[in-house]
């Protein structure tokens, strides 16, 4: 897996990129392609209580996310041709409203935990399938998409978006903000922004080890090229992981290895359907939902050692 935490433009006018474990990923340039109807079907009540509220002021001007299921909140709802689907039960199960979003995980998903830590908004909604406001996009959004890769041979498998096609949405965001704020503030907005990315999970986990090295290596090249205007912080993701998986008892999980779905070995997307198999009552004794996602107390505790040990040397 590989996570992406960044780009607080300050004085020095680097963007803070935070790389986790086995991909890093160039931003490309930047602007949509504006999608509807995602969380619909929540009450407006159901809204209220999941979002919450709070007064204070926001880290960063934006939280922009590329990546693959562990961040995508409901954008592979509008692929008609895919099966990579979490807009079904028990998905959601402990949503606002026991809606399934499209969340892989039982409620909350990284960047919605990450977008209330900087104070942004209750949660980041998906690039498609959602009716965003002028005020919404204002703070970004997520373009990833379930089951994708860092080799685009990976999602064309599964007829879900490319990394470069999460690219060319931003290109068409940012174009979207320029028409909405003007090209100045749009540049203020994207230079202050903080960029989330999780890639590879489906195609170079299995060889990050070998990977990794060599990551970090580059990395210390780049940051140490006075041309390269990003400050990158290697994070191996990993670590976290595997304490939860090991010593997961230690945070008062009972189920560190199965899933919360079915038997909890094999299900995923369209095996875990509640039509078809039951579902654990107990989701937060469960380290994993299904057989790969996290549940949303498992993702705090990553999000919690993220904020504690890597955000602090981008210096938010």
């Amino acid at each position: 897996m590989m996570i992406t935490l960044g780009s607080k433009m300050m004085i020095t006018s680097r963007w803070r990129l935070l790389v986790a474990a086995a991909v890093a990923m160039a931003m490309a340039a930047p602007a949509i392609v504006c999608g509807r109807d995602l969380n619909q079907t929540m009450t407006a009540q159901a809204v209220q209580q999941q979002q919450g509220s709070s007064n204070k002021k926001p880290l960063v001007t934006a939280l922009i996310v590329f990546g693959d299921s562990i961040v995508d909140p409901g954008n592979n709802n509008n692929l008609p041709a895919t099966r990579m689907k979490a807009n079904h039960a028990p998905y959601g199960k402990d949503f606002a409203g026991h809606v399934a979003t499209g969340r892989f995980s039982n409620a909350l998903l990284p960047p919605d935990l990450i977008a209330r830590r900087l104070n942004l908004k209750p949660l980041l909604g998906p690039w498609l399938n959602v009716e965003h406001t002028p005020e919404d996009l204002l703070t970004g959004v997520s373009f990833a998409s379930g089951a994708t890769g860092f080799d685009p041979l990976t999602p064309q498998i599964v007829n879900v978006f490319t990394m470069d096609q999460e690219l060319e949405f931003f290109d068409e965001y940012r174009r979207r903000l320029v028409g909405i704020v003007g090209e100045a503030e749009t540049r203020r907005i994207i230079a202050g922004a903080f960029f989330f990315v999780v890639t590879g999970t489906d195609d170079f986990a299995n060889t990050y080890f070998m990977y990794n090295k060599a990551l970090q290596q580059l990395i210390d090249r780049l940051n140490a090229d006075p041309t390269f205007h990003t400050l990158v912080v290697y994070f191996d993701i990993y670590d976290i992981i595997e304490e939860l998986a090991v010593h997961g008892d230690r945070w008062g999980f009972t189920e560190l290895t199965h899933g919360c779905c079915g038997s909890g070995l094999i299900e995923v997307t369209m095996l875990c359907d509640t039509r078809y198999m039951g579902v654990c009552d107990d989701v937060d004794k469960h380290v994993f939902f299904d057989s790969y996602h996290p549940t949303q107390r498992a993702y705090e505790i990553i999000v919690d050692h993220i904020f504690k040990n890597y955000v602090p040397l981008m210096h938010l």
